[in-house]
């Protein structure tokens, strides 16, 4: 998978659950992902290329948890 797809994915994902995504940098090999959910903000950092199959629905349980916490 090219990593604009797994971009996009993310992305996908994300605004499904209501979450704005304000900025995504890239460092060598992680990702930083800037979101923002009822006026608050968090960094996510995730690996760019997951060896887990699971690693997205992981990401996205993990910002579950921070939305329930807002």
């Amino acid at each position: 998978m090219t990593e604009e797809r797994r971009l996009r994915e993310i992305k996908d994902d994300l605004n499904r659950l209501g979450v704005a995504v304000t900025e995504i940098f890239h460092t060598r090999k992680h990702l930083k992902i800037y979101l923002q959910f009822k006026n608050c903000e968090r960094m996510f950092v995730r690996s760019l290329t997951p060896s887990d199959g699971r690693a997205n629905l992981n990401f996205l349980g993990d910002v579950k948890r921070w939305m329930r916490g807002v």
